[in-house]
């Protein structure tokens, strides 16, 4: 499938210096932020799902995307007269999901105590996230005095991946970038590199018990994160700190969601 949007919301700066000049349109007012529709974006990928019930009640499924989504719409442009520099994959832009979900209704046989047990789990798996290289500059080192969303030069040749391969304290290999001379802007673009993917699996146990004909209530205890696997988090990328290439923590530190640590609830739902 292939979708292509225009008139897409974004923001730009404004009220910049004009480098002809040296002074703002509007000199008695500092830069601002102009936000319109003038902004575009596009995604293409694949969808396929697959799904079986079996006589004995076992069901899977599983849900696959492969896809690229592109915008020039995330965050504020590096030089406003060049829009089409801004163009890359999108910050949310993640290539592959892969979802696995399965139920099945446990044969623990028919006492009162024993029936309607159900065994359920999710198991979900993606690669990660788009990150974008910055360096942070002074207003008077860039013509238009726009400091905002500046990016690093490229060097040639320097592979972004380091020396043998990605840990956590050096995710991104500072030798592929430069600080750009004064009065110039960085060449590199958006979404050189990306963030650590995520796979988690969860499962539940649950107990339907009837009450009336047309009601119910079920018991459910609900895992999440069996495998308590640390989910990464984005490293630093600002290539002038001196964290950089650095993940300092954990994709989600509140108590629940994906990406948390494992966690283990309890729960009732009464249906009628």
């Amino acid at each position: 499938m292939g979708i292509e949007s225009a008139h897409v919301f974004a923001q730009t700066p404004d009220n910049l210096v004009n480098p002809l000049t040296g002074l703002r349109t509007l000199p008695s007012f500092d830069q601002v932020n102009y936000k319109g529709d003038w902004a575009v974006a596009s995604f293409h990928g694949l969808m396929a799902g697959l799904q079986r019930t079996a006589r004995n009640g076992l069901f899977l499924g599983m849900n696959y995307t492969f896809g690229h989504a592109i915008n020039d719409a995330d965050g504020a442009p590096q030089n406003v007269a060049c829009r089409s520099c801004e163009k890359s994959s999108a910050n949310f832009d993640v290539r592959q999901n892969l979802y696995v979900q399965s139920s099945y209704p446990l044969p623990l046989g028919h006492s009162l105590l024993l029936r309607n047990w159900t065994i359920s789990g999710v198991a979900a798996a993606r690669t990660g996230l788009p990150l974008t290289v910055t360096v942070s500059r002074k207003t008077t080192d860039v013509l238009d005095g726009n400091n905002a969303s500046q990016r690093p030069n490229l060097v040639p040749g320097v592979s972004v991946i380091p020396t043998g391969g990605q840990t956590i304290t050096n995710w991104i290999n500072p030798a592929a970038f430069s600080t750009p001379a004064k009065g110039t802007w960085g060449n590199a673009g958006r979404a050189l590199i990306r963030a650590p993917g995520l796979f988690q699996v969860d499962t539940a146990i649950a107990r339907r018990v009837r009450i009336t004909e047309r009601s119910n209530v079920q018991f459910r205890m609900e895992v999440f994160n069996v495998f308590n696997r640390v989910e990464l988090g984005s490293p630093n990328v600002n290539l002038s700190s001196p964290t950089f290439g650095q993940i300092l923590a954990v994709s989600n530190t509140t108590p629940v969601g994906s990406g948390s640590a494992r966690s283990i609830q309890f729960a009732a739902r009464f249906s009628f």
